[in-house]
This record gives structure tokens, sequence and C-alpha cells, in this order.
């Protein structure tokens, strides 16, 4: 019975990702299962640091929000193994939460993190998700950040 209820954690129900989400999912899984040994960041503190820092990656933005997002959740978010096909609840959240970003919709991006984060965090957490959305795995400095042509 335990072990049943350990698998239905988050959310059990297998799901398929859409393929433009599969890659970016297997990224969220890969730096959950390395994050797991790391101690947790501040969230505060990590977006300071990234909010500083010249050159960020999408896996900088990765990094920073699996170390600090349980504090927006006040509890550890669930992901599966790599190669996983089924997907946690979590795991469905940010990408509907990176996807409302990349698509510029403002209504369920709000409604997304306001459903979820608790408020003293939803700017910070919104911040990393932005950051990833619209990160590249290259670094871009942020000089060069604005369009040419």
């Amino acid at each position: 019975m335990a072990e049943r209820a350990l698998k239905l954690v988050g959310d059990a129900a297998p799901r398929p990702c859409p393929a433009i989400d599969r890659d970016l999912l297997d990224v969220l899984r890969r730096a959950a299962l390395v994050g797991q040994a790391r101690p947790r960041s501040d969230l505060f503190r990590a977006c300071a640091l990234l909010s500083t820092t010249p050159c960020r990656t999408r896996a900088s933005f990765v990094e920073a929000l699996l170390g600090t997002l349980a504090q927006g959740l006040d509890r550890r978010p669930v992901f599966y193994r790599p190669g996983s096909d089924e997907t946690s609840f979590d795991e469905r959240w940010i990408l509907a939460l990176v996807a409302a970003i990349r698509g510029g919709d403002g209504h369920s991006t709000d409604f997304l993190i306001r459903s979820r984060i608790a408020h003293p965090a939803r700017r910070l957490v919104t911040f990393l998700v932005s950051g990833i959305a619209c990160a590249s795995d290259s670094p871009i400095p942020q000089n060069e950040r604005q369009s040419h042509g």
C-alpha cells in the first residue's frame, strides 16, 4: 500500500508531452537529478546573482529554479527520472508555464503562477521561468540581447 501511495505522488496518470516539450522536460529532469545532492539556494539570492551575471544560459536558469522552487511551492517539486514516459503534475505545470511565457499569454502565466506559488515568491519564480523560456543553451551577453538588424 505504501508503494502505491509513493507512486501516486504528483500525478501518476501517464500523459504524453509534445515533442517540443520533451527536450525541455529531459533538461529539467537531468538537472533535478543532479541537483538532489546540492544544498537548496535562497530564491532572492539566486535571482540577484542571475540578474548581475553578464552571460546567462538556459541551464543557469534551470539550476536556479530547481534549487529554489520548493520555497515558492512550500514543498519539494516532483520530477520523474529522465526518459520516463509519465509526467508529474509539477513537470506539466512548469512546461505549461514556459509555453504560456513563450506564447506571450500573460493571463495564463498569471493564472499558473498565482495558482501554485506563494505571493512573496511569484515575481522571482516568474523571472526564473521566463529565463528558461527565453534563454538559449549558449551564453548570450546581456549587451547583445537586443535584436540586430
